[in-house]
């Protein structure tokens, strides 16, 4: 139950209902007093709030009265040092450091109330010493190149380079670990140490979007398209946060999105958020067609190859075509494809002269709002009585919607129907989780239809 509880104070914090955070957090502490977990929590998220009387109070009661750990040390240096007692803080924090030199948090309060008492070659020694601890510490490599009257040349200069980079990186990580509140916190000092970097404004404003703070996110993006008007993930999301429909994103964005995913994508969507879509797209496929062997395919968005690699024993030949180089470097690895080529897939079948027996397309059309061009082109490319089949993310909006949220395009199952019906049989559908999304199982259909023999 304590657990709970505070995964929904956590929860209402994301989404923006702060007090309610807050007051379910206090009404945890009065039931469990003595347990540090909850203390921490409350704490924590009166730090985000930069309440740090508040936050000393909590901390100071606790420990008065129980046991403290290093990380409830930690957070009340934090909080001393927000109210300037700064060698209390120090101390607390350099306590820290010896018990609990795994918490990077006590090596950044006790190097910035160093800096505060006037210290800066010891707290210099202390970032660079809490950086032999942490080397990946956007925030530790920052507070030390500010302190340097050049940039370091040992193997931490990468870090201490791009400050932001790692920050919003830990972001991610925090985010897909299902902490949004130590995720955002990371984001918005991204934009402290930098508040002209387009990056982190965005990373803000979609992180804002995927937690229903719809107004605080357009305002994010915004400030993001203003000092970089160019980029297209943010014209993305700014026209979805405003419910803008295009019929479909610019291929810049799609092609950059899939770029940037490619080395983390097999690992997070399979890994992390459970994406089964080959394999039931597979099993789909072998419960309507009798034949052993699809014959020739085509991997429509193949990717990395999460497809071919589940459909390699039930075809003669696979190619594949995707927007993303680094997608298709990886599915080069797999060692499955006869052919790889980099192009939108509208694109390609247009110009294309070959035909297949049958086209998969997983998690592709998603990224695509009409659909009636692309259906239209997969049937010019089939042989009669070729096979299609493709997973979309369901909606009841008719025809399609898009989530500002993910950025994905939704479909209405009737909307499916009447665009397959001029050149298809009945089509058989599934509906079925596709992912999770922030936890959540995202709903969507499996479809597959058979073209019509004239």
């Amino acid at each position: 139950m304590i657990e709970t509880n505070l995964k929904n104070a956590l929860g209402l914090w994301a989404g923006g209902d702060q007090e309610g955070a807050l007051l379910l957090c206090q009404q945890v502490m009065r039931e469990h007093p003595n347990v540090e977990q909850v203390a921490l929590t409350y704490s924590g998220l009166l730090l985000h709030r930069e309440d740090f009387e508040q936050a000393a109070a909590v901390l100071d009661d606790f420990q008065n009265q129980y046991s403290a750990s290093p990380a409830l040390l930690a957070n009340l240096s934090i909080a001393l040092r927000g109210l300037k007692q700064f060698e209390r803080a120090a101390k607390l924090a350099e306590r820290v450091t010896i018990e609990a030199p795994q918490l990077v948090s006590g090596w950044n309060s006790l190097g910035l109330c160093l800096i505060e008492l006037d210290q800066p070659e010891r707290a210099t020694q202390v970032f660079q010493t809490g950086l032999q601890h942490h080397p990946e510490s956007p925030a530790l490599s920052h507070h030390l190149h500010q302190l340097s009257k050049s940039p370091p040349k040992d193997k931490l200069s990468e870090a201490l380079a791009s400050p932001i980079v790692g920050l919003l990186k830990s972001a991610q990580t925090l985010s897909d670990e299902g902490n949004p509140v130590a995720a955002e916190a990371m984001i918005r000092k991204a934009i402290h140490f930098n508040p002209d970097s387009s990056y982190s404004h965005r990373a803000l404003g979609c992180f804002l979007l995927r937690h229903a703070r719809i107004t605080e996110g357009i305002e994010a993006l915004e400030k993001a398209h203003t000092l970089d008007p160019s980029c297209p993930t943010t014209q993305h999301f700014l026209q979805l946060a405003r419910g803008e429909i295009p019929n479909k994103p610019s291929s810049e964005y799609v092609e950059r999105l899939f770029d940037d995913y490619a080395e983390r994508f097999d690992e997070h969507l399979v890994g992390q958020l459970d994406y089964q879509v080959p394999r039931m797209l597979v099993e789909l496929l072998a419960s309507i067609e009798t034949s052993q062997n699809l014959g020739e395919v085509l991997d429509l968005g193949c990717g990395t190859g999460l497809m071919g690699d589940a459909l390699k024993d039930q075809v003669s030949h696979i190619d594949g075509v995707d927007l993303s180089q680094k997608m298709l470097d990886l599915a080069k690895r797999r060692n499955i494809y006869r052919s790889l080529v980099r192009q939108d897939i509208e694109a390609y079948l247009h110009h294309t002269d070959q035909r297949w027996n049958a086209m998969v397309c997983t998690d592709v059309l998603i990224y695509v709002g009409d659909l009636r061009l692309v259906i239209d082109q997969i049937a010019k490319r089939l042989t009669p009585k070729g096979w299609l089949g493709f997973s979309v993310e369901s909606t009841h909006t008719y025809p399609y919607t898009a989530d500002p949220a993910s950025g994905r395009y939704q479909h209405h199952t009737e909307y499916l129907h009447e665009l397959l019906s001029k050149d298809f049989g009945t089509p058989v559908t599934e509906e079925v989780h596709l992912r999770k999304n922030i936890g959540l199982p995202v709903r969507g259909t499996l479809v597959v239809a058979q073209k019509k023999s004239v």
